[in-house]
């Protein structure tokens, strides 16, 4: 599938490059003028209006890829932008249709933009969707592939240019490349028929989280991602428009060189780009993706100058220029499609992919050969260097922004990848790709690459604590420091396994302990089903969220528990109940009850109550994820976010916690992620460092302590259970401290986790029970 995805790439940037390489014969055939550099800005003229209609043709099909799926929009596409082409090479010349060819030509130029539009977004779409931990290496080969569709076109003018005479390739010459062209844009489209619809939004249609206005929603959650994706783009826009487009008639046109040197030349330089941008994309496994960008647009902002004024001096080998090219282009062409992709979530993938690209690709890209004919003209010959220069520093910039919003690509739980063995079979098929295959054996990494060991200054106490009265520790999930900074509170589940928690016993599940781990007091007993998170907020009071009610098999075993879970409870230090959230034992929505609350947190400048729902099977067709609001009184407010994997959604939003500036951190769990948002519930960041999150706290210097208590090879592969520490600033992973080792192959790892006054850690374990207590060497 990846490698037919990136085959209609190829195709359909072979027809679109044609015009760009024949702009020459179709400016003399189509638009004629006394003045050949007049025919010249025409024919360049139109070939910009067909990149002026793919931000048009990125709105209409990106928002239909993510509504209604990928595979449809593929197939139309390249169907349409064959038919075009076809189109183009049929169309007769000014001499005998006048002015109606020009307009007919336009038209025609303008679809295939448009199509356009959708092709390439979708292409990356769907690569990175099918193979996310394969990511950065898959989206090179789709501009490897959409770069040989260059090398294709460029190879049919030089084989025209034998064949026919220079007036054989004005009259017809030019029309047979497009008819072919057309003709393997059918091959195209008949190849893509086998697609099968992506997995991840397979998925997404499966829990109902399918976009319905993906184009809305991507303007008003992902703005500036928006931006930094028309950044990180420029410079690929700026070159392949140079480098692809503009160099034929540039060499030829403008400098004089012959044509078939010009084109021998081109091809050179075009399939070895391609190549090294595989090259490159294999080095992105390795290294981050969006540093390599930004090394391009150091190269290419230093390189641009001394390239051009050689080729106008004709002061080195025109292989050697095309060469020094080729490797420095790689660099922007081999990372920005993963860059931008990893920007955008799921839901919105396509159009965000699509609306960055095009507007970039309009902007800078078709507009390119016009603006540096008319730098040509005004400044000299050497001139289109200052346009790559512009380009290059812009894109140079994007960097400090893609890695703020990025880590995107993977998000859905289901796992997606394509293994490894399973690519390199793909690509025993493409020789051009048989040394990279080869070169690719090693374990391939996601963006967010797998963080599993850093430094560790500490050592653990386990069974830290006085035991609860009158039992052992069940399943412990909450732990918080008191208001003092020393004594720690916490909530146990009163049994062992995941049922029946706190049925059946009046055992009190909240205890506290003093800084040596003596006992201090217990209490609530008989109130809660299975206590989960716990909070104690700015006055000292203990709240703790009650996460699931009884199931009819238990309520036959311990009849007369009805009306009990599903709760947020407010007690005083003394065990007195203040509040209660929700109506025992009812699971359902604000105001009148709240859904298998996880985890609870009080605003201490005016006590507003924050609580996570919900703790229900995230397989569940009535799944919630949300945050619901409350007064210091209890009055419901707002209800922040909603189930699904785009930013400010949540699967099992399993702990909360504020930073210094008052913003609320979320660990989505199952979505892999911690998330960043305003009170009011707007997305600001996501950070993945952290694993898959059940315990979260922060401390006073924003560091944030994040435990991962479920990783394994199903539920996050790759990922290692354990507790990450990083700062809240950037979200890097400075610390790691490893699971407990046990009987199972994952070991174990605290799920509730704290911090007190003098950077100890407190750990609730959910499987081995009890309190681990951190401490620094």
């Amino acid at each position: 599938m990846v490698l037919l995805a990136s085959l209609g790439g190829t195709l359909e940037y072979f027809d679109f490059m044609l015009f760009g390489i024949f702009a020459r014969q179709i400016g003399e055939a189509v638009f004629p003028s006394g003045d050949p550099l007049v025919s010249l800005m025409l024919a360049f003229t139109t070939f910009a209006v067909g990149y002026l209609a793919r931000p048009i043709g990125g709105l209409v099909l990106g928002s239909l890829g993510d509504r209604f799926g990928r595979r449809g929009v593929f197939l139309a596409s390249i169907f349409i932008a064959s038919a075009a082409t076809l189109g183009i090479g049929l169309v007769p010349s000014y001499a005998t249709w006048g002015i109606t060819a020009s307009i007919i030509v336009v038209a025609l130029r303008i679809i295939q933009g448009f199509c356009l539009g959708g092709e390439l977004p979708g292409a990356v779409t769907y690569v990175v969707e099918s193979a996310p931990r394969l990511a950065p290496f898959v989206c090179s080969v789709v501009y490897a592939c959409v770069t040989m569709g260059v090398a294709v076109a460029t190879g049919i003018a030089l084989v025209v240019g034998q064949v026919l005479t220079p007036g054989e390739a004005v009259q017809y010459g030019w029309r047979i490349a497009f008819i072919a062209g057309g003709v393997l844009g059918l091959a195209g489209y008949w190849l893509r028929r086998s697609f099968e619809e992506s997995a991840e939004f397979e998925e997404l249609k499966r829990i109902k989280a399918v976009s319905t206005q993906p184009f809305r929603e991507l303007l008003r959650t992902h703005p500036w991602q928006i931006a930094a994706a028309l950044a990180a783009q420029c410079l690929t826009a700026g070159f392949n428009g140079l480098f692809f487009a503009h160099m034929s008639a540039y060499l030829t046109g403008v400098l004089g060189y012959d044509q078939q040197t010009a084109v021998v030349a081109q091809t050179y330089g075009v399939v070895l780009h391609a190549a090294l941008i595989l090259a490159v994309g294999w080095l992105a496994m390795r290294v981050a993706p969006h540093l390599l960008l930004r090394a391009g647009g150091v190269i290419l902002a230093a390189g641009a100058y001394p390239f051009y004024t050689a080729l106008s001096s004709r002061t080195m080998d025109l292989m050697v220029l095309m060469t020094a090219a080729a490797a420095a282009g790689a660099f922007a062409n081999a990372t920005f499609a993963f860059v931008t992709a990893n920007l955008f979530a799921t839901r919105v993938r396509f159009s965000g992919i699509a609306i960055a690209q095009n507007t970039t690709q309009s902007i800078f890209g078709g507009t390119t050969p016009l603006i540096a004919t008319a730098l040509i003209a005004s400044l000299g010959t050497a001139a289109p260097a200052l346009y790559l220069i512009g380009c290059a520093v812009i894109t140079f910039l994007s960097g400090v922004a893609a890695t703020r919003f990025s880590s995107q690509i993977g998000r859905l739980e289901r796992s997606t990848e394509m293994s490894a063995s399973r690519f390199a079979k793909v690509w025993i098929a493409a020789p051009i790709a048989a040394w990279i295959a080869l070169q690719g054996s090693a374990v391939f990494t996601q963006e967010t690459a797998p963080v599993n060991s850093g430094a560790n200054p500490y050592r653990a106490i386990r069974n830290w604590g006085e035991g609860p009265q009158g039992r052992p520790f069940g399943g412990t999930n909450g732990v918080a420091v008191d208001r003092d900074g020393r004594s720690v509170w916490s909530a146990d589940r009163c049994s062992g396994p995941i049922t029946p928690g706190c049925l059946g016993t009046k055992a009190d599940p909240i205890n506290k302990f003093d800084e040596s781990g003596k006992r201090l007091a217990s209490f609530g007993g008989g109130m809660f089903v299975w206590p989960h998170g716990l909070h104690v907020d700015r006055d000292g009071n203990v709240w703790v969220a009650d996460s699931r009610t009884a199931s009819p098999e238990e309520l036959k075993k311990f009849p007369g528990e009805k009306n009990k879970g599903s709760v947020v409870v407010k007690f005083s230090p003394e065990g007195k109940v203040l509040l209660t959230l929700g109506k025992p034992g009812v699971v359902g929505n604000p105001p009148d009850a709240v859904t298998d609350p996880t985890h609870v947190l009080t605003d201490p400048s005016n006590g507003d109550i924050y609580v996570a729902e919900s703790h229900t099977d995230v397989e569940s067709p009535n799944l919630v994820g949300r945050i619901s609001v409350f007064d210091r009184n209890g009055k419901f407010l707002r209800t922040i976010g909603r189930t699904g994997t785009g930013p400010g959604e949540f699967r099992t939003p399993h702990m909360l916690a504020w930073d210094s500036q008052g913003r609320l951190v979320v660990a989505d769990r199952h979505n892999h992620r911690i998330q960043i948002l305003t009170k009011q519930g707007k997305y600001v960041a996501e950070y993945r460092e952290f694993s898959r999150v059940s315990g979260l706290t922060i401390d006073r210097n924003d560091m944030i302590y994040a435990a991962d208590s479920e990783s394994d090879a199903k539920r996050h592969p790759g990922w290692r259970r354990g507790i990450r520490i990083g700062s809240v600033k950037d979200g890097k992973v400075t610390i790691v401290i490893p699971p407990h080792q046990t009987e199972g192959p994952d070991g174990a790892a605290g799920e509730g986790i704290a911090v007190d006054a003098a950077g100890n850690i407190f750990a609730a374990e959910a499987t081995v029970r009890g309190l681990t207590k951190y401490v620094r060497n």
